[in-house]
């Protein structure tokens, strides 16, 4: 099945302005997309935001079309991450790049820049898994005391600035349910609610701030960068962060100063009479 008609026309307004190119072009290679089953879905992909520039810019080298698409240069992957961050050992970066490096070798990712959101996120399910297995973010000592497996809050709260930096570097959405998939913890432990009625630490509720606040940021950004499908942004931060359309009414008198006995009114004949005198 085809691409809707009235959804190809959405699209094409939202690629003519991202590309810089006209409605037609856009049209035409939306055309060429539109042939195969597989190139459909990048799409339809616009509509929720997220671009496959590679794809793009082959449909518009085959009806010869120049775009503005920027070409990706340099290290791809996990070599475009530093290999330390502040409070992080050089160990946990290197285990995360690893992880990286296999999940693209396996599921054939040439660049994470160009994938899709859905397959960043679940790239950021293997990290965590990966981590939980290494065991990386797990307080030992308490663990020792306590049992069970309590998670190491400094280690969680650095972890999310490594999450954000690869979002950017990646041209991701810092969706907060992905950075949990990242840590290998649970939704209720970054989203500031416990299910169990178990009352959060400060370290929980100080992570869930900075959490909201990098989300925040990034949904700005995207909006005042003007290249990206604004709708989906807008609709975070209007559902997730208090976001409102602000609306000035201004209200103006046009009733002239003067004392009550200079306006007109009724006598009983039906006649407006005036105190004013001409």
């Amino acid at each position: 099945m085809y691409v809707k008609v009235a959804d190809c026309r959405k699209v094409a307004d939202i690629i003519s302005k991202r590309y810089e190119i006209s409605l037609d072009d856009a049209g035409r290679m939306i055309g060429v997309l539109n042939q195969r089953y597989a190139t459909r879905r990048v799409i339809m992909d616009v509509l929720d935001g997220y671009f496959d520039d590679e794809t793009w810019k082959t449909a518009a080298d085959s009806i010869g079309v120049k775009t503005n698409i920027p070409e990706y240069k340099g290290p791809v992957n996990a070599e475009i991450i530093p290999d330390s961050f502040d409070g992080l050992s050089d160990g946990v970066i290197q285990a995360i790049k690893d992880r990286i490096s296999e999940y693209c070798q396996e599921y054939h990712v040439d660049d994470m820049r160009k994938a899709p959101a859905d397959v960043w996120a679940a790239c950021c399910m293997s990290i965590g898994q990966y981590l939980n297995k290494q065991k990386i973010t797990i307080d030992k000592e308490l663990q020792k005391t306590q049992g069970g497996t309590p998670r190491d809050p400094h280690i969680i709260n650095e972890l999310v600035d490594v999450w954000a930096y690869l979002c950017s570097i990646y041209n991701k959405p810092a969706l907060i349910c992905d950075f949990a998939y990242f840590a290998g913890v649970s939704h209720s432990y970054v989203l500031n609610y416990d299910s169990t009625g178990q009352a959060l630490t400060s370290a929980q509720i100080d992570l869930a701030k900075k959490l909201r606040t990098i989300q925040e940021s990034a949904l700005s950004r995207r909006l005042a960068d003007g290249r990206q499908n604004p709708t989906g942004a807008i609709f975070f931060l209007k559902n997730k962060h208090g976001w409102q359309d602000e609306k000035k009414i201004e209200h103006v008198n046009t009733i002239n100063a003067g004392t009550v006995q200079q306006l007109p009114r009724f006598t009983d004949a039906g006649l407006i009479e005036t105190s004013e005198k001409p």
